[in-house]
């Protein structure tokens, strides 16, 4: 049973370039340092956080090529 369930996990991490368990950085909007935790899951990108000091939406988005 777990070489099944790890084959699955597999499978679906395949196709996946990155694993992110948290973002640090300062809010561009309010300029808070901040740390937000990620789950565990495998995250899609551009995924859409909230800074906690000013509630504004910020979006985490993979780095583009050649920049």
């Amino acid at each position: 049973m777990a070489l099944v369930g790890g084959l699955v996990l597999g499978v679906r991490r395949f196709g996946q370039g990155e694993l992110f368990h948290r973002v640090e950085g300062a809010c561009p909007f309010c300029g808070r340092d901040g740390r937000w935790g990620l789950t565990h899951a495998p995250v899609k990108l551009p995924r859409e956080l909230s800074c906690p000091a000013c509630r504004k939406t910020l979006e985490l988005e993979a780095p583009r090529a050649g920049g």
